[in-house]
């Protein structure tokens, strides 16, 4: 079961992650706020990716927005944070 492309690894993959899911609950991060910005910008560059989508590209833009709801405490973050969805800043 060494390919990870195959489907009993899959199967497997798929059974324990839900095995440990009901046993571990939430996983809680404490982050600093550059860490959360160097967050943020990871998760926007990997978003943009054309073939980064369905439900795992939902996840990270939720988590990403999440946490400039978390960061952005004045208009100036915001402002910058949000920038980073949007291709027209890029350079």
């Amino acid at each position: 079961m060494s390919d990870i492309t195959s489907p009993e690894f899959q199967a497997a993959f798929v059974r324990d992650s839900e095995a440990v899911a009901e046993s571990i609950g939430l996983i809680r991060v404490d982050l600093d706020l550059y860490t959360g910005l160097a967050l943020v910008s990871q998760l926007q560059l990997a978003l943009r990716h054309p073939a980064n989508r369905g439900e795992s590209a939902d996840v990270g833009r939720r988590f990403a927005v999440a946490l400039i709801d978390r960061i952005a405490v004045t208009d100036v973050l915001r402002r910058g944070l949000e920038a980073g969805f949007d291709p027209v800043h890029d350079r």
